[in-house]
């Protein structure tokens, strides 16, 4: 194996060639010894606080009031400015820009009922409407950016219960359960918080959503 270089598709191997070449029975003796290790630099990791994470059941019902999009054919909608959102991944579900004036939203999120991926969860902060295709969450109480987000992924996290063959629709989207941090039985969105703002991107993101709210 250590001498295969050389040898190569253009200079192949044939008898003759490979009939001198010596094989050792042993090991070769090295009298240099190099530690890896203490070449190395020192490391120390900080200690970490403990933190400590209440995690309570909150089914979506609970949190939201549902409604499903109220466009069901992007035929019968003429071409315009205005972002509709299906059951799609792409371009966060967005699937035309079309001229709508009537049922409008923004700074909601959205729950496919179909699709390749049923129950993925997108958010919009800009406005935008709806196929029926989607549900479209309304919360019930007053909730922080970042804790829509949370939910938001622990939503996705339960993408695998459904599938193209079997659907999701409001009735079970309002049963779905989710695990949330609590506080004394309330939601606690200051953990929440915290765990969305330590990702790498939320500056990035916070911005942007600032730029279009």
């Amino acid at each position: 194996m250590s001498v295969r270089w050389r040898f190569n598709w253009y200079r192949q191997t044939t008898a003759d060639r490979i009939k001198p070449l010596f094989v050792p029975d042993k090991a070769p003796r090295s009298g240099v010894h190099f530690d890896v290790k203490s070449k190395l630099p020192a490391m120390s990791v900080p200690a970490r606080p403990e933190w400590s994470v209440s995690l309570g059941p909150r089914s979506i019902g609970s949190l939201y009031t549902l409604q499903p999009g109220n466009y069901h054919s992007l035929a019968e909608l003429g071409a315009g400015t205005v972002p509709v959102v299906s059951c799609g991944d792409d371009n966060n579900g967005i699937s035309a820009y079309c001229d709508i004036r009537e049922h409008l939203y923004r700074g909601k999120l959205t729950v496919a009922f179909n699709g390749m991926n049923t129950l993925t969860a997108k958010y919009h902060p800009y406005q935008f409407a709806a196929k029926d295709d989607v549900a479209v969450c309304f919360p019930k109480a007053s909730l922080r950016l970042t804790t829509e987000l949370f939910i938001q992924v622990m939503l996705n996290r339960e993408r695998w219960r459904y599938s193209y063959y079997r659907k999701c629709f409001l009735e079970k989207l309002e049963r779905v359960v989710i695990l949330l941090p609590l506080r004394d039985g309330n939601l606690d969105e200051d953990t929440m918080a915290r765990v969305v703002e330590a990702t790498p991107y939320w500056n990035y993101l916070s911005e942007r959503l600032s730029q279009t709210a």
